[in-house]
């Protein structure tokens, strides 16, 4: 939501009070059409940690950027907010091309262990996808969740408002109390809200099928063969009425942006 990990983040919300984390964390922020991926300009989040690290600025910053074998690729050091500047543009070159056209199926995967250890994870590659993916189109998204839903909190939540995503919405938004982890169903409503419930399709082995449906997801709890299969099998549909499938196989590690972003 802050657009770019590193740099001014590892001070904001790195080292800061409970009640900064709530507020980086909160409603009013993450509900700003700019707080999202590979976007900084004018991005609360991002501006906020900007103003907290230049109270409490490192003397020195090292940014390393990993590649898909999590190996390091590029090293980039010096001033916080310079290297943090140059590093940013040199992961933006690499992994968020740009959207030409939107299409009618994206299938994507939560990035493999530890992103998709739990589905609270997962969602980041969902939303990451958001971009590429028309109006009322479809995701098709992978995740092992070998770990479970995530936190106790984040599990009741998902829960309590299964079905009442509206209904979160307007309780974190005029209530006082925070609610742990709440920041994540805000970010994946985005998805409900362009795509449908229906057409976010989300696939693992980890979780069982009565626990995946209460996750504002179409569930599909199935062991891994039988995931392969039905997966080919949504493709197929798509493929025999010649409709747009983007792939991104890493969801989390790209990051879509559309024309209009540049």
């Amino acid at each position: 939501m802050a657009g770019f990990s590193g740099g001014r983040k590892s001070v904001c919300p790195g080292i800061v009070s409970l009640d900064a984390v709530r507020n980086f964390h909160g409603f009013d922020f993450l509900d700003h059409p700019n707080a999202k991926t590979a976007c900084l300009k004018d991005n609360p989040l991002h501006e906020e940690a900007l103003s907290v690290a230049h109270l409490a600025p490192a003397d020195y910053a090292v940014h390393i950027v990993l590649d898909e074998q999590k190996t390091v690729n590029h090293i980039i050091c010096g001033d916080l907010f310079h290297a943090h500047e140059e590093a940013v543009e040199y992961v933006k070159a690499c992994c968020c091309p740009v959207v030409d056209k939107e299409a009618d199926l994206v299938l994507t995967s939560s990035g493999g262990y530890p992103l998709d250890a739990t589905f609270y994870q997962c969602v980041k590659g969902i939303v990451n996808t958001l971009p590429a993916v028309k109006e009322n189109g479809m995701i098709i998204c992978l995740g092992s969740c070998s770990e479970g839903i995530g936190s106790e909190e984040y599990a009741e939540t998902m829960k309590k408002y299964s079905g009442r995503s509206e209904e979160f919405i307007k309780d974190i938004s005029e209530r006082q109390v925070f609610i742990k982890d709440q920041w994540e169903f805000q970010v994946h409503i985005r998805a409900l809200r362009k795509l449908g419930e229906e057409n976010l399709h989300f696939f693992t082995s980890g979780i069982k099928k009565d626990e995946l449906g209460s996750l504002s997801v179409n569930p599909y709890a199935l062991s891994e063969a039988r995931i392969q299969q039905k997966v080919q099998s949504l493709i197929d549909k798509y493929v025999a009425n010649k409709e747009v499938i983007a792939v991104l196989s890493e969801g989390p590690y790209c990051s879509p942006i559309s024309e209009d972003r540049l």
